[in-house]
């Protein structure tokens, strides 16, 4: 939030959106993950196609911002990666409630000098407030969370990125704003990264299989 003031929104975005890069490199140290060319591979349609996607003009009023919009991402790429070794065994539901409980009280504390004007919002949005609360931002984190447990940390970070791709997708067929071929081209290269850790999946599952016949019943 801190870079969007001293910088254009699209390259607050992309900036923030190089997570799935830092991901990639941390968790090579950290959790000691190997990097196949297929995992390399989709990195690069991933990253190629947000930068397209949300290319336009750039405005920076400062090197602070950008270090802010940097940080965002570093600061994600370590959540991601440091969920992902301590959480195996933790249930998503209960981590999330406890990381939006812990967030939410934090964020209270730091931006609501008082209660009258956040009580007025809940009490004429409740419903939108809820729904929000729930299904956008409870839910959703707890659907990432349960993929670390499957996953590894660079592919969830990879399959993270359908993130922008359903806002401006929603954006287009719901709000009528129209896209670019510059981001039809963009997302379908974003969309091909992702395909290409499917098939990852696909293929180191069957090699588990043949393996160990015993997870056939054999």
């Amino acid at each position: 939030f801190y870079s969007l003031t001293g910088l254009s929104a699209s390259l607050s975005v992309l900036l923030l959106y190089t997570y799935p890069i830092m991901v990639t490199v941390l968790s090579k140290f950290i959790l000691k993950e190997e990097l196949n060319a297929r995992k390399w591979g989709a990195l690069i349609l991933v990253s190629v196609g947000m930068y397209f996607l949300v290319a336009g003009e750039w405005r920076i009023e400062g090197l602070k911002f950008l270090l802010s919009g940097l940080g965002s991402a570093f600061f994600y790429s370590l959540y991601i990666i440091y969920s992902r070794k301590y959480l195996q065994k933790v249930s998503a539901f209960g981590s999330s409630l406890y990381v939006q409980l812990g967030a939410g009280l934090v964020l209270m504390a730091i931006n609501f000098q008082d209660f009258e004007r956040p009580l007025k919002i809940l009490g004429e949005h409740f419903l939108f407030i809820l729904t929000m609360a729930f299904i956008c931002s409870f839910f959703a984190m707890s659907l990432f969370l349960a993929g670390l447990q499957k996953l590894t940390s660079t592919e969830t970070s990879i399959l993270s990125t359908t993130e922008p791709i359903s806002g401006i997708l929603i954006a287009h067929f719901f709000l009528g704003e129209r896209m670019s071929l510059v981001q039809w081209a963009a997302s379908v290269l974003v969309i091909l990264g992702l395909i290409l850790v499917g098939f990852e999946k696909k293929a180191q599952n069957s090699d588990t299989v043949i393996s160990n016949p015993n997870s056939l019943g054999l």
